[in-house]
């Protein structure tokens, strides 16, 4: 897997084109055998994944609620708003799962912006397309081409590895090593780390002009880097796991409830489905069926009292819930009902802080997802271990640093005049176009980082 630090590095070149040649990966939560030693479960890391086919997480409610609160809008502003709101639009143009054609989507989105590069600055959109595709249940893609299942010393400090692959081809989803066209190698690394001795299967284009990384969730871009959109591998990952063909026993979003008709207090039933009648009080947890992908998820931005986190008026969701259950002759058939559920807080806020250091870095972002593992709903009860498939449930908090400039200082060198700058990039707004870049906290402008780099 790719250290993640490598994402923030870019490599220049043109990548191979092979169209059939593609590969995604699945996020979920951290399995039993993911451990320090094979270099999983890093610092920023949500979830970890990477999950095997069949296990991958998703979402199964078709609308997502996001909103800002105070201490965003304080250090982003409506120009943070608008990049935000960039990165959800292109997700909500996305058609349906099912009728994504995979050719239409390049191989690689990824673009230079050359004035914001000469200072330092990160594209607050791309970062966040990024995430949403996270939320959505996508890991990083170039990570887990190749990945560490087992480590163990031989003796004498031998080791040996047994390595896997946790990547798949979108259309024939059997194990790949290529995304987007690149073909990937790796090489065993060992690193010395507070958990020494660790190891990692670091991926390695095979041809050594391809691009180190193409796809979204691969590549948290790096200073003066923006995506244009989705590559085919993104959407090969969102296909599969939101198409109606990928049938799983699931349990509704958390907080889905059955309606009441007003008109008597009678709960609306499934369609073709007795085992539910005359029950008081159905709720989420007794309503776990085999369900289809919801096949288009939307975004739907929220007002939010910027002091509470809450929303100024408090939303129910209605939607037509589609499932499969048994007919009397033991075959499967379509069943409906309707759900309901009252959001209070958005699905996803966004926010920024001071997220404190690691390493002696100032941390970037922090994420948050919570999942839910439904592998006893589809296992029989059988003891294989399993990891999925599962559902991703709000809320999620989505958090920018706001720290700023850092510089080092140390014995002997102890003024600002001495001090050495910590590499630290700047969160900025910027396209392909020869505009300046937008620079954030509000009240920044390129000027002001040109005279601070450059001098006046």
């Amino acid at each position: 897997m790719l250290r993640r630090l490598a994402k923030w590095w870019g490599l220049w070149a043109v990548g191979a084109v092979v169209p059939s040649a593609l590969g995604f990966s699945l996020l979920g939560p951290v399995a039993s055998w993911m451990d320090n030693l094979k270099y999983y479960n890093l610092t920023g890391d949500i979830g970890n994944g990477p999950m095997a086919r069949g296990e991958g997480y998703r979402r199964n409610f078709s609308t997502i609620y996001y909103g800002f609160d105070r201490s965003f809008i304080e250090f982003f502003g409506t120009k943070g708003i608008e990049a935000v709101d960039a990165a959800v639009q292109i997700m909500n143009d996305l058609p349906p799962a099912s009728q994504m054609d995979l050719s239409k989507f390049p191989l690689s989105t990824l673009r230079d912006n050359y004035k914001a590069s000469a200072l330092l600055l990160v594209d607050l959109k791309s970062v966040v397309l990024w995430m949403l595709l996270e939320q959505l249940g996508l890991a990083e893609s170039e990570r887990w081409v190749w990945c560490l299942r087992e480590s163990w010393d031989a003796g004498n400090n031998n080791w040996n590895h047994v390595v896997i692959k946790r990547n798949y081809d979108p259309e024939t989803l059997l194990p790949s090593s290529y995304v987007n066209g690149v073909l990937y190698t790796y090489r065993i690394q060992r690193y010395i780390s507070p958990a020494d001795p660790s190891f990692d299967a670091v991926e390695t284009p095979v041809d050594p002009l391809a691009l180190l990384s193409t796809s979204v969730t691969g590549t948290a871009p790096s200073v003066g880097q923006f995506f244009t959109g989705l590559t085919r591998d993104d959407a090969g990952g969102l296909k599969y796991l939101y198409s109606t063909l990928n049938r799983v026993v699931e349990t509704p979003v958390a907080g889905a409830e059955v309606p009441t008709n007003v008109f008597g207090g009678i709960p609306w039933y499934p369609i073709g489905l007795t085992n539910l009648l005359n029950t008081n009080v159905i709720t989420a947890t007794n309503l776990a069926f085999p369900r289809a992908g919801i096949e288009k998820v939307t975004f739907v931005k929220v007002d939010v009292n910027p002091m509470l986190g809450q929303l100024f008026q408090p939303i129910t969701n209605l939607w037509m819930d589609t499932f499969f259950t048994n007919t009397a002759q033991g075959s499967l058939q379509t069943a409906t009902m309707q759900l309901q559920r009252v959001i209070t807080v958005p699905d996803i806020l966004f926010a920024a802080g001071d997220l404190g250091l690691q390493d002696h870095f100032p941390i970037d972002n922090r994420r948050n997802v919570a999942m839910v593992n439904n592998s006893a709903l589809n296992t029989l009860g059988t003891a294989t271990e399993l990891y999925g498939p599962g559902v991703i449930n709000p809320p999620s908090v989505i958090t920018f640093s706001r720290l700023g400039p850092s510089y080092h200082n140390g014995p002997g060198f102890l003024t600002e005049q001495r001090a050495q700058p910590i590499f630290v990039f700047q969160w900025g707004s910027f396209d392909g176009t020869t505009n300046d870049p937008v620079v954030f906290p509000v009240g920044t402008t390129a000027g002001d980082l040109r005279q601070m780099y450059f001098g006046p």
